[in-house]
């Protein structure tokens, strides 16, 4: 689970991985001694490990259906892991079977996810139980993730300083922008600040922090 697409945001998050082998298991996130998170297996065959791999299976196969339906606000490999989450939310709160719950899971995303809006995403899918809030720290690193998916540069992605709570998200991400921005990255996230003034704040924070390193230590 060493891996940032798999970093969680918070305690009780909900995410399946594939091993080397192909196996698929779903893991939830638990608050470490030292304040930080870290991913424990859930035990196999229990009902929320196998509704929150059956709805991570289950978008994917619906993914690969409707490849034409309009643009979601976070990422193909996101809205996976979204699914598998609120399966699991959704089989420990019901009492209703696998096959009910992963519809229903996809369906709740999607409408929540639906469009362009990273901000208006943010906001929906705490009501999911699936997200932290729409402040601007988590939306600047969703913008960053977004831009960096997009653009084929998901492997870079390794070295966002995703931390609990999406804390100090919006310099963690202006740090990102200066270190491993591309110029395509940059001329899209120029246009997304015409109407989203977190990504304008990137471009502001950046200009002034672009010769300066960021020392996180001091962050507060």
């Amino acid at each position: 689970m060493d891996d940032y697409s798999l970093r969680p945001l918070r305690g009780g998050q909900v995410a399946v991985a594939r091993a080397a082998s192909g196996t698929l298991t779903a893991h939830r996130s638990l608050l470490t001694p030292a304040g930080g998170l870290s991913w424990t297996a859930m035990a196999a065959g229990t009902k929320g490990s196998l509704a929150a791999v059956a709805g991570f299976c289950g978008y994917q196969q619906q993914a690969l259906r409707y490849v034409d339906r309009p643009r979601c606000a976070v990422s193909e490999r996101q809205l996976a892991q979204l699914v598998a989450h609120r399966a699991y939310l959704l089989a420990m709160d019901f009492n209703t079977d696998i096959e009910l719950t992963t519809s229903r899971a996809i369906e709740q995303v999607l409408a929540a996810c639906m469009g362009d809006s990273v901000t208006f995403a943010l906001e929906q899918l705490p009501m999911l139980g699936l997200d932290l809030d729409a402040s601007r720290d988590r939306v600047a690193l969703q913008l960053v993730i977004n831009l960096a998916e997009a653009h084929g540069y998901s492997d870079l992605l390794r070295h966002l300083n995703i931390r609990p709570h999406a804390q100090a998200g919006l310099l963690l991400a202006t740090e990102w922008l200066n270190r491993y921005a591309t110029p395509s990255i940059l001329n899209e996230l120029s246009t997304l600040a015409c109407h989203d003034d977190v990504a304008r704040e990137l471009l502001t924070v950046r200009s002034t922090r672009q010769f300066a390193p960021l020392r996180l230590g001091n962050v507060r």
